[in-house]
């Protein structure tokens, strides 16, 4: 057991856990220091085509296309609380 009741984590699992550690703390490290100032402005921006019912494209190729499709899903779908309400938006696959 270790210090705190739980059992003792050794051999592969502690590389394991060691590994997930380090990343999450490198990921952290990342994130604080990044710039958020584009995503601020594109929720402005989406808010805005929202508000103004202007329509909103995605487009992908591949893999992304599916995003660009659940996305557009989330947008129309996933953001209202009544039907009909959600952002204007059309995937362009």
């Amino acid at each position: 057991m270790d210090a705190e009741g739980g059992p003792q984590v050794t051999g592969p699992a502690l590389d394991a856990l060691r590994h997930v550690v380090d990343y999450s703390a490198r990921l952290q490290a990342v994130l604080q220091k990044s710039d958020w100032s584009g995503v601020v402005r594109l929720a402005e921006t989406l808010r805005d085509c929202w508000v103004s019912r202007r329509q909103v494209f995605l487009c992908g190729n591949g893999g992304s296309a599916g995003n660009a499709i659940h996305l557009a899903n989330d947008f129309i779908y996933g953001i209202s609380k009544r039907h009909g309400s959600g952002l204007r938006a059309m995937a362009m696959v």
